[in-house]
């Protein structure tokens, strides 16, 4: 499935609270699943912004991994692609491993996999605790997790196999473990910059602070990790619209009067704010306010026209929410509900994702309308039904031979006729006009 989802301004009642919110749109598969190329893309987007009536030209820009059907997507759809904070970080990090922690990686995977076992995780609980960790293959963040789980067992290991030859080997020599020990800062930086990411109050600015510094705090990341990290200077087959980045991150940072010709032109469409400032209740009494009231208002009436954009923060620096929600997918598509349709698993996940647009309530309403509508044109509608049903009948009395068989399981022999017919009734389209009720 595909699963999109609409980044908006929000207010929050608290000064930590998320700036923007996501919204789940769709999580359904393509209409042609033969080719994923960028214009099949494109046209699946376009039917779920005309399907929810979304402006066409609200759309500020798109947000996910730097591959190339997203950056040729982009290009379609004419807007910048804000390419995923947290993918760029993976490759500055899978990097980062390979340079300097390879070996290392290699020797630690295959003991943890031997402590994995049956037996030998048997006689690694009589010393400690703590279990064998293995790395996963798609996250290199459990290689981190593998590495901190080896240091903390490290010693309880050569404790307990001290007369153990096969798996002393198998155990990192004084060397390996002092090279691990050096990197634990850098190894930890990387980590808290992860979990920094998928945090929902986290701005572009705010990461590519974090970004700046493991430029500067990480010995050697300058070199091998700058093409992925940097802002300026990076790897522009990596970025796709440095330029709107840039000047996003300007905008958080009130440095609006620095932007470039190039950027104030690639941010155009951020110039509207879409939470103008609040005019007098109609109706309302109007109440004489004092002093402190008429200064304070007058200085974020000042401060807000000095102002030239509207928020930014909708402008997520990472994709992660679309992670979440294949993870949650699959737990609702389990193994015994693999027969369920397309359209079932989106409205299921539609509904949990967007929790806080709906209650129990609007749902009994909806339901209660259905079985209204039910029970009024419930006689019209089984009418239309046996229409259709007499109507293929004789459509096939006329085509069909009754002399003609066909051989069915049980060796015996059934009218062709019939079977026809029992298949056409199963994908007879019946018209019917239903309420529009949706949650």
């Amino acid at each position: 499935p595909q699963g999109v989802y609409i980044s908006l301004p929000y207010k929050s009642k608290s000064e930590n609270g998320p700036a923007s919110k996501q919204y789940l749109l769709t999580c359904t598969p393509m209409v042609d699943q033969t080719r994923f190329c960028a214009a099949n893309h494109e046209l699946f987007l376009r039917s779920v912004q005309e399907h929810f009536r979304l402006p066409s030209n609200g759309l500020v820009c798109l947000i996910g991994d730097n591959c190339s059907t997203n950056k040729l997507l982009a290009n379609l759809m004419e807007r910048p692609l804000v390419g995923c904070r947290s993918h760029r970080l993976n490759l500055a990090a899978s990097a980062f491993l390979d340079r300097y922690l390879e070996e290392e990686l290699l020797v630690v995977t295959k003991l943890m996999s031997k402590l994995s076992t049956l037996k030998e995780g048997g006689r690694l609980r009589q010393v400690t605790h703590l279990r064998a960790v293995k790395a996963n293959d798609t996250r290199w963040l459990g290689n981190i997790n593998m590495l901190n789980r080896f240091l903390a067992i490290e010693e309880k290991l050569a404790v307990l196999y001290k007369d153990d030859e096969v798996m002393m080997a198998l155990i990192p020599d004084r060397a390996m473990v002092a090279s691990i020990c050096r990197q634990q800062v850098a190894l930890e930086t990387l980590k808290n910059t992860t979990l920094h990411l998928q945090k929902t109050t986290t701005t572009l600015s705010s990461a590519q602070s974090m970004f700046n510094g493991i430029l500067v705090e990480i010995n050697g990341a300058e070199v091998l990790m700058r093409r992925y990290l940097a802002l300026d200077g990076g790897d522009e087959t990596i970025m796709h619209h440095p330029v709107f980045e840039r000047a996003v991150i300007k905008i958080q940072d009130g440095a609006e009067k620095t932007l470039t010709t190039e950027e104030t032109a690639s941010v155009e469409r951020l110039r509207h704010d879409p939470f103008p400032s609040d005019g007098p209740v109609q109706g309302a009494e109007s109440t004489p306010k004092t002093f402190e009231e008429r200064m304070l208002e007058k200085k974020r009436l000042e401060k807000q026209a000095e102002k030239k954009y509207g928020p930014t923060e909708f402008c997520s620096p990472t994709s992660v929410v679309v992670e979440r929600l294949f993870s949650h997918a699959g737990r609702v598509m389990t193994d015994y509900r693999k027969s369920m349709l397309p359209t079932t698993l989106d409205a299921l996940v539609f509904l949990n994702q967007n929790r806080e647009l709906w209650e129990a309530k609007e749902v009994e309403v909806t339901v209660s309308g259905w079985k209204r509508w039910l029970e009024a044109n419930g006689p019209g509608l089984e009418r239309e039904i046996v229409y259709n049903l007499e109507r293929l009948d004789d459509d096939d009395k006329s085509h069909s031979d009754d002399s003609v068989y066909e051989d069915d399981n049980d060796g015996g022999g059934k009218p062709a006729a019939r079977k026809r017919k029992k298949s056409a009734t199963a994908s007879v389209p019946v018209e019917v006009d239903a309420p529009s009720v949706a949650p």
